[in-house]
């Protein structure tokens, strides 16, 4: 599903391998990406954006990505 929302577009995925680290931004920890998939597998997951560039870079939500990957 896409749709525009003022200059933005926003898209749903589940190919979690068409998203790239954008240079510079900071290491997502170990720690924190077990955090996020223990909340995941007890909550479930709340969306929430994964901002990406239009190069598919990473701008915010790295530890979410990552914990989605490693939870299929």
């Amino acid at each position: 599903m896409d749709k525009k929302v003022n200059d933005f577009e926003i898209r749903v995925t589940d190919d979690y391998e068409m998203f790239h680290r954008l240079e510079g931004n900071r290491k997502v920890l170990t720690t924190r990406v077990k955090k996020i998939t223990d909340s995941i597998r007890e909550v479930g997951y709340i969306p929430n954006p994964i901002i990406v560039n239009e190069k598919f870079e990473v701008v915010d939500g790295q530890g979410r990505l990552e914990a989605l990957k490693r939870l299929n």
